[in-house]
């Protein structure tokens, strides 16, 4: 009797378990399907026009044709191109993660390289020989100060106060857009460089800003460490109506 009294209700806890483990495992599964759906609704291409490739930041270049497990093993190096902006002791990177984007000159396609400098340096490097094509420098001489008291800080490699976000480049308008550490989003020409919007605010000046991303016309990016007294959170600012 003891032992029908015991068995009965671990049957049923069991078939529970089953159930539950199942319906998890049929949500994973839909999951998975939707994350691979949202990849697959995106036109794949070799342009790498955001930190981690695409919105999601899969790191997954789905265009990519040449580059396999047999001879990625052979990768040479073609070139290698000092860029001006000076280290420095509190700055652990220096230049932001490379962006590589076909860019339509007067002169046909080309392809670029981008990246950003821990001095507001915005570098457009061609990608065939490694030669600087452009450079817009936006020197911010400010120096940081906390929020709460006024105090002035002095940086560290946890929040150097420098320019951290990788830029996001919006490929049907041919603009990259970067944020300084002004606090400006600015918005340039791939091509040359030049100016394709005026510079407005987005974050607090030495803000400790991640990676920018482009959805919908929109861009966000976010700010963490609380760094200088700057809260945590989110910013967006929409190219449709100029409103953050």
């Amino acid at each position: 009797m003891s032992a029908r009294l015991i068995s009965q209700p671990f049957l049923t806890a069991l078939g529970l378990t089953f159930v539950l483990c199942l319906s998890l495992a049929q949500d994973f599964a839909g999951a998975q399907q939707g994350v691979a759906a949202t990849a697959a609704s995106v036109a794949a291409t070799n342009d790498w026009v955001t930190w981690g490739y695409d919105q999601e930041r899969t790191l997954w270049n789905r265009a990519e044709r040449v580059l396999n497990k047999d001879n990625v093993g052979q990768l040479t190096l073609k070139w290698k191109t000092h860029m001006p902006t000076p280290p420095r002791e509190v700055v652990l990177s220096t230049l932001t993660a490379p962006l590589v984007a076909t860019v339509n000159t007067p002169q046909g396609p080309v392809t670029r390289v981008f990246t950003v400098g821990s001095d507001d340096t915005v570098y457009g490097v061609d990608a065939k020989t490694g030669s600087i094509v452009w450079q817009r420098p936006f020197p911010h001489n400010g120096t940081p100060h906390d929020l709460l008291s006024g105090k002035p800080v002095t940086p560290d490699y946890r929040c150097p106060g420098t320019q951290n976000a990788t830029p996001v480049i919006d490929k049907d308008s041919g603009i990259i857009y970067v944020s300084t550490s002004d606090g400006k989003l600015r918005g340039l020409n791939v091509m040359n460089g030049e100016d394709r919007m005026p510079a407005v605010d987005f974050t607090e000046p030495f803000a400790r800003n991640w990676s920018l991303n482009l959805i919908d016309r929109v861009i966000y990016s976010p700010t963490a460490r609380g760094c200088f007294g700057i809260l945590s959170r989110f910013t967006a600012y929409d190219l449709k109506t100029g409103r953050r």
